[in-house]
This record gives structure tokens, C-alpha cells and sequence, in this order.
């Protein structure tokens, strides 16, 4: 017995107000669809703006105080913070640190010569194949292997934004 994919006799029997009804109620399931959502964010938004403003005093507060432990750790860097270099409390650490990061100053000579060198594991390149300039090449009669222009018809729809965008307001 063969497993059936499609059935178009359903559609194929559907008139164009059959076609034109069943569209209507896409796009108004669209624009239920765009109010509920922008109904849902300005209720997110809201609720953000809220915790924001309960927030920024604590937030303040902490940067004050922060600035303030910085402040006695820089001044005792060379006492209190030698060995060990950071303090533990029942809350966490606070102390100093030597840090360093590697700076890239010129992109073109480290890479020239990381290539001379043959330190490949020191970098990546990454390729993005650019559609539009194979699609020229290709309408302009060029061969290129792996590459071809395909061409097809495809069934869509698009609700008015205007009336996506009069239902999210």
C-alpha cells in the first residue's frame, strides 16, 4: 500500500472566494496574532521599566560601595594585598590580581607574519561565499562547479502591514 505525500483534490476543487475567505482568515489570524504579541512585549517592557527602577538604587549603591572597597584596595595594594593577594570572607573574595591580554595593534603585519612564519594554529579564516556576485557570474555565462542558479514558483501570502501595524498600537 503507498504511504500517500499530497492530496490536491481538495484544493483543486476550492474557488477563487473559497481561496479569497480562506486568505481572510490567515491574515486575520496574523493580526491576532501581531496584537497578542505587542500586547505580551508592552507588558514585558513594563514589567523591565519596573525592575529598573527598583534596581537603580541598588545598583547605585553597589558602585558607590565598590568604588569605596577599590579605593582601600588600591591604597593597600603593597601591604594588605601582597601575600595572599586576595582577602576571603564568608561572602567571597576581594583583593588584587595581575592580568594581561594580548592586543592586536596591526591586523595586517600579524598576519603577514603568522602566514611567513606557518603559525596556522595562531589564526582562522574564514570564508563567506558571496550569492549575489556568483549569481552574476553565473548569468553571465560563467561554469562554476558547485554553483547553479535555480529557478521555481512559490506560493505566499503577505497581510497589509498596515493593518498589522494598527493592530499593535
Amino acid at each position: 500500500m503507498p504511504t500517500v505525500l499530497t492530496d490536491n483534490r481538495a484544493a483543486a476543487a476550492m474557488t477563487v472566494a473559497d481561496a479569497d475567505h480562506l486568505f481572510g482568515l490567515i491574515a486575520r489570524d496574523e493580526i491576532d496574532a501581531a496584537r497578542l504579541a505587542a500586547q505580551y512585549e508592552k507588558r514585558i517592557a513594563a514589567i523591565k521599566a519596573d525592575a529598573e527602577a527598583v534596581l537603580a538604587p541598588v545598583k547605585a549603591r553597589i558602585a558607590d560601595r565598590a568604588a569605596i572597597l577599590a579605593a582601600y584596595i588600591e591604597a593597600h595594594k603593597d601591604d594588605r594585598f601582597v601575600k595572599p593577594r586576595n582577602r576571603k570572607t564568608s561572602f567571597g573574595t576581594y583583593g588584587i590580581r595581575a592580568v594581561s591580554n594580548v592586543e592586536v595593534i596591526d591586523l595586517q603585519l600579524l598576519l603577514a607574519v603568522l602566514t611567513a612564519r606557518a603559525l596556522n594554529d595562531c589564526y582562522e579564516i574564514n570564508t563567506k561565499i558571496v550569492k549575489s556576485a556568483i549569481g552574476k557570474q553565473l548569468e553571465a555565462g560563467v561554469e562554476l562547479g558547485g554553483a547553479e542558479i535555480r529557478t521555481g514558483v512559490r506560493a505566499e501570502y503577505k497581510v497589509d502591514k498596515k493593518l498589522i501595524d494598527e493592530a499593535v498600537k
